[in-house]
This record gives structure tokens, sequence and C-alpha cells, in this order.
């Protein structure tokens, strides 16, 4: 009788030490993510803080450690590129969800109301740097001129002083004048008032098309590059190129239930084999990536200088978005999307509490950044060089510590919600 007992002992006993575990280290015992109540998904929110994260690290200009992860290491991406997807994303799963509840009219407004919003923000950004411009004791110069990094040709990038105001309101209207750092703050106003026309898309089960005129739309723009808004974003991000990234991230958005069961039949495990290893062959491309700036000990020297160059310039060129960077972008976003399913709490345990916010509030860090980056210009700590700061000079340790610094200071001001109710998120 015993004996028969101590089979069911031993697995209370089992259980108990388990549940025990699971109390103490719960990533050990289910890592994967499990959606909370609401609307937003807290792994598009990490991605996106992590694209903020890479956008104050490249746009505060000097060189530190930080370089060696976000300088196209990781791939042949930026911060850009997985932003404007994720964007899309959002949109196509937000706006889903109001078509449960709205007639798509009341919904296709709300889109476009969004989008003013953000030519709001893009003009309130516009004349205040032009403002600030008329001010003798501040220097704009950073955000006012553009330096080319191999001519050091100056192009100006506001209106000067000389021009006739009528005209320099005209400008600042039209979007002809915005400082580089937040270009793509034009880019994303456009494409959200063309965005109620592929939400109609997508509700109406056209999704093939919507994709078909967005690729046929991308491949002429790169036979033929044209800039039909005449806007100062599109010589960074034309938006006939870059636009295939968002209304990619729409479709997906819209349509994430199928996509994902369709991850889960064989035919989609194969798919995301072959995805996993494009990112691990775009990774080791990048490794040898010939920038000066990257120390030599930090990279690989399988492939020449000369061959990289050609390859990159024709497959990843970033401002013509080539075709490559754009593979790449949606392999990344794909396997990330993966390994934060998966290892959810393991990752989050390390790094949510700072990637999160940044990623829910977003637009807040767009607008503020600018503000940090002309307010330590101006504490005459760092000189202008070929496009802003001196890439590569300086040591790196101190300029690790400021770039922490920056990252902490936004990160403060997004946790203690400062400005939040003037500024934007």
């Amino acid at each position: 009788m015993d004996s028969q007992l101590k089979p069911e002992k031993w697995k209370l006993q089992w259980d108990f030490f388990k549940a025990s575990i699971s109390n103490k280290f719960p990533q050990m015992n289910s890592p994967r993510y499990v959606p909370e109540t609401g609307d937003r998904d807290l792994r598009i929110d990490f991605m996106r803080g992590v694209a903020m994260t890479i956008l104050l690290i490249v746009h505060f200009e000097f060189y530190s450690w930080y370089n060696l992860l976000v300088w196209e290491r990781v791939g042949i991406l930026t911060g850009a590129g997985p932003f404007v997807s994720l964007s899309g994303i959002v949109l196509g799963m937000i706006y889903k969800r109001k078509l449960a509840t709205e007639d798509f009219k009341s919904v296709a407004f709300k889109m476009i109301g969004r989008g003013l919003q953000l030519y709001r923000v893009n003009l309130f950004i516009a004349f205040s740097v032009y403002l600030l411009s008329l001010i003798p004791i501040i220097d704009t110069k950073l955000l006012t001129v553009y330096i080319n990094e191999y001519t050091h040709e100056v192009f100006p990038l506001f209106p000067t002083a000389e021009m006739p105001f009528m005209q320099v309101i005209g400008h600042l209207l039209l979007l002809k004048s915005n400082p580089p750092y937040t270009q793509i703050l034009g880019l994303y106003t456009i494409l959200l008032l063309l965005a109620p026309v592929a939400l109609w898309l997508l509700k109406n089960n056209k999704t093939g098309i919507l994709l078909g005129l967005s690729f046929f739309t991308y491949f002429v723009n790169q036979a033929y590059p044209s800039m039909p808004t005449g806007s100062q974003f599109e010589y960074a991000f034309p938006l006939l190129s870059w636009q295939v990234l968002f209304f990619i991230g729409m479709a997906v958005g819209y349509n994430r239930d199928k996509l994902e069961e369709f991850w889960a039949i064989p035919l989609g495990k194969i798919a995301f084999g072959i995805t996993f290893l494009i990112c691990l062959g775009l990774f080791f491309f990048a490794q040898n990536t010939p920038n000066p700036n990257v120390p030599d000990w930090s990279k690989l020297h399988m492939i020449s200088a000369e061959t990289y160059r050609d390859i990159y310039e024709k497959y990843f060129a970033k401002d013509i978005l080539r075709i490559g960077r754009v593979i790449n972008v949606v392999a990344f976003l794909v396997v990330a999307y993966w390994a934060l399913t998966k290892y959810w709490r393991i990752i989050t345990d390390m790094f949510g509490r700072f990637f999160i916010p940044l990623g829910q509030a977003s637009l807040y860090v767009f607008i503020v950044h600018l503000y940090l980056i002309l307010a330590l210009y101006n504490t005459g700590l760092i000189n202008m060089g070929n496009n802003f700061l001196t890439i590569g000079s300086g040591n790196p340790w101190i300029n690790t510590l400021v770039h922490t610094a920056v990252l902490f200071v936004v990160w403060y001001m997004v946790k203690k919600k400062f400005l939040f109710k003037i500024i934007p998120r």
C-alpha cells in the first residue's frame, strides 16, 4: 500500500518545488509574452523604444561606445526604417479595432486628424527654429544648414534674413524648411494623410492591391527618382520610396492574426527559418563595414572595402531606400518580434523599464531631443564638424557618459511626464 502512495507523494513534492521556483523566478517558468488588457502591444512599444534610443545616440553625433551597436552593426539598419514600419503596424492594429465599433468615415477623419496634428508639430518646429535663428546669442547653425561630409559644401536649410517675409512663410508652411533631425516627421505627416486610402483597401480585403500599388510606386521611384511634395524631408526620406515600409507595416498590423496563424504552420516555419538566415547573413555583411569611425578591432575584414561599398550603394543606400534595406528592415522586425514573444520576461526584466516608456512617447522624444541638441551645442562644449559634431573625436569614454546622460534625461522626462499636457506624444 505504501509503495503505491510513494509516486503520488513524489509528484506532490515535485509540483510544490516547481511552484516555488516559478514564484521566485517567473521568467524560468514562462518567459513568453502574455498579452495584457488594453490596446497596446508592449512588444511593439519595446521595439519603438529601441528605435528612439538609436535616434538619440545617432543624432547626438559624437563617437561613443554605443556607436559600436547602432552604426549599422546588427544589419544595414538605422532607427528610421524600423520606426516607419512599426508606425504602420501600430496604425493598422489600432484602426482595425476602431472599425469594429465605428463607421469608416469617422475612423478616416481620426487618421487625418492625427496627420494634421503632426503637420502642426512640423510647423511649430520650423517656426521656432527660424525665430531662434534670428536671436544673435543663439547659434542655430547645426539646425539651419547642412555641410556635406565629403565635399564640405554648405547647404542652407532655412530661409535667410534677406528673403521676403511672405516667401519665408510659404517656405515654412510647405515644409520646405526643417531641421535635419526631425525630417522624418514630415514623411510621417504625409503618410498619415494617405493612410485612409490604405485602410479602405485593407477593410475590403484588398491587401494584395495595397501592397501591389505600394511596391509598383516604390520600383518606379527607384528607376525614376522624384520628390512630388517638394518638401525638404524628401531629400532624406523620398516619399515614393519610403512609403513602402509604412504600408507593409499597415498591412501587417491589420492582418496580424492571420500572420500569427501562418507562422505556426509548416510553411510559415520554413519562411521564418529563411528570414532568420537573411538576418544572420546581413549581420555578417554589416560586420565588414569600411566605416573609418568604427575601430578595426570591432569589425571583420573578410569583404574588401571596395566590394562592400559597391554592394552597399547598389542595394542598401539609405536615402533612396534600396531594396536590400527594405528586406533587412522586414526580416529584422520579424526576428525581433519572435525573440520578444519567446523571451519576453527575460528581455524586459533587463531592458523593458527603459525602452517601453520611450516607445510609448515616441513623438514626444522626437520633439524634445531637437531642443536638447540645440541646448548642448550652445554650451560651447562641442564643436560643429563636417555635419554637426566632429564624429570620432574626443574621448569615447567621456562621450559615452554624455550619451548616457542624454538617454537618462529624456527617459526621466518621459517618466515624469514633463510637459505632457503641452507636447504631443
